[in-house]
């Protein structure tokens, strides 16, 4: 049986450790990438470091998801079983890495010289994504509705278009114009770019639907490590782009190493949150707002876009025209048309969940005041709701001149039952006296809890004749009734009728009348119905 109070391990790696890592894996992509030594085994040295260490990193992360088999009986685990392949995929993402280095090596060990780009390694380097990606998608989030969800969808897509504009802009323009580059170079680019971007869609995705700090930080690491990693790719580009060679030796991404590291960190964080009991995200389904994620989003989303977009059309227009002006238009022609859909599909998602919210508003005011207003036992109304009530039938009734009767109606022998049957039996026998006086009633009349065992109901427009008619009826209704089969139990009640005006003017009056004529029906014999005198 799972033991609760077995100990967790703790992180395999210090944190400190891993920032010595994370400079020393800056270091060793940058020399990978200039290839400073003169001598071939210096460069191949650096070369079989750099797999060395991607296989480590790869090592660290699947050990990661190894000490989480240690608690897998838990029943917590049990339930996040795919949570728990994050560090294995984060693990996949260093290995195919590993494996992309080493199709490098083996390139320059089975040509014997430096390749030129486009090289094994880049195309290798394609197959990280996947793996990334799949590695986001599983991060626990909050329980959000599903409009909330779709918002954030919409959000993402914003931010992700925003981004896409200002690559394409500034590098991507340059790389497709040119005629340097061939078409496989041209696309193996724009594969990259596509992969990154994509990476950071799901990352904002996920990001944005958290609340938990610990996630965060992971997130954070996850694009940190996706930042440093395109950084390194448009190092490449720009080199490319910028260089009068005709065939150009470029080494591996010099930012590959520090993402992976970045990468490690994440896995090994999530691991140690996974081995914890208590869950990740967990609650009932919450609307987008109560997570504060987008407390000043909205805000200053669209004048951030205007700003960004006019500042790229003032670019384009104080510089000189060149071969890239017309294809940075479109850039910001579909770039802007695009943002401009998504956030009108967004207003009117927006709108659309303010009216949901609004109706729900309502439906819980209706709600909570059917709960403040009614008998928390019986559903009939409460002592407080019913005076208010009988005020404002007294009021009507003398401003249109009409009758208005009131029927006071206690159990007989009430606290017999309690001590017989138990308080239990009596709080059903209050129930069921109470749904079928309700059932005698018409719509518009009234019933309320006065206390105890006992009920008033207000009849509007009954005089002392008509009243006692219907006080007749609820008294040999209750009699009829079986109360509760088992026993063969039946009770009965004694009633007293007043009437505005002619027995009181004033509800204190009426009620006080009526009490009176009830307690003159109990000393007549019970189960009957009294009148009050004038």
């Amino acid at each position: 049986m799972y033991n609760r109070e077995t100990p967790v391990s703790t992180p395999y790696i210090p944190w400190y450790l891993f920032g010595v890592l994370l400079l020393a894996s800056l270091a060793l992509g940058t020399f990978s990438f200039l290839r400073p030594f003169s001598l071939a085994f210096g460069n191949q040295f650096l070369d079989a470091l750099s797999i060395l260490y991607a296989l480590f990193l790869a090592f660290v992360c699947l050990r990661s998801s190894w000490g989480l088999q240690n608690i897998s009986h838990s029943p917590d685990v049990r339930k996040r079983t795919g949570q728990c392949f994050i560090p294995v995929f984060l693990g996949m993402t260093s290995l195919w890495a590993a494996l992309a280095l080493l199709g490098w090596l083996s390139e320059i060990l089975w040509t014997q010289r430096a390749p030129t780009y486009p090289t094994l390694f880049h195309a290798l380097s394609l197959g990280m994504f996947p793996f990334f990606i799949m590695a986001v998608l599983l991060l626990p989030s909050q329980n959000l509705s599903r409009l909330s969800r779709l918002r954030i969808l919409l959000d993402s897509l914003i931010i992700l278009a925003t981004v896409m504009t200002l690559y394409y802009y500034m590098l991507s323009v340059p790389m497709i114009v040119t005629i340097r580059l061939t078409l496989l170079e041209k696309t193996l680019g724009l594969l990259f770019t596509t992969a990154s971007l994509v990476s950071l869609f799901c990352l904002l995705f996920v990001a944005f639907q958290t609340v938990n700090v610990g996630i965060r930080r992971v997130i954070t690491l996850l694009t940190l490590a996706m930042v440093i990693f395109q950084v390194g790719n448009m190092v490449i580009y720009r080199y490319l782009l910028h260089s009068t060679e005709a065939g150009l030796t470029t080494g591996p991404n010099p930012g590959l190493l520090g993402g992976l590291t970045l990468i490690a960190m994440a896995a090994q964080r999530m691991q140690h949150m996974l081995s914890q009991d208590a869950p990740l995200e967990h609650g009932p389904t919450v609307l987008l707002e109560e997570t504060e994620v987008f407390a000043h989003w909205k805000t200053w989303l669209v004048s951030l876009l205007v700003l960004i977009f006019a500042l790229l059309l003032v670019s384009l227009a104080i510089q000189p025209a060149n071969v890239y002006t017309s294809a940075r238009l479109q850039i910001i022609e579909i770039g802007g048309t695009s943002i401009l859909i998504v956030l009108v599909l967004r207003q009117a998602l927006t709108t659309h969940e303010l009216n949901n919210m609004k109706r729900e508003l309502r439906e819980k005011n209706a709600q909570l005041d059917t709960l403040v207003a009614s008998d928390p036992l019986t559903g009939v109304l409460n002592h407080r709701t019913f005076v208010t009530r009988l005020d404002e039938e007294v009021a009507r009734a003398k401003a249109q001149q009409t009758p208005c009767s009131i029927l006071f109606m206690d159990i007989d022998h009430f606290k017999a039952i309690n001590d017989q049957y138990g308080h239990s039996m009596g709080d059903l026998t209050l129930c069921q006296v109470a749904r079928r006086v309700a059932s005698i009633l018409r719509p518009e009349d009234c019933l309320g809890r006065w206390g105890g065992e006992e009920f008033i109901a207000i009849l509007p427009g009954h005089d002392l004749h008509s009243s006692h008619k219907v006080a007749e009826m609820i008294r040999m209704q209750i009699a009829q009734q079986v109360v509760s089969s088992e026993n063969n139990l039946h009770v009965t009640c004694s009633l007293g009728i007043a009437t505005y005006p002619q027995t009181a003017a004033s509800r204190d009056g009426l009620i006080n009348a009526a009490d009176q004529a009830m307690y003159k029906a109990k000393h007549l014999g019970r189960n009957q119905t009294h009148m009050a005198t004038f």
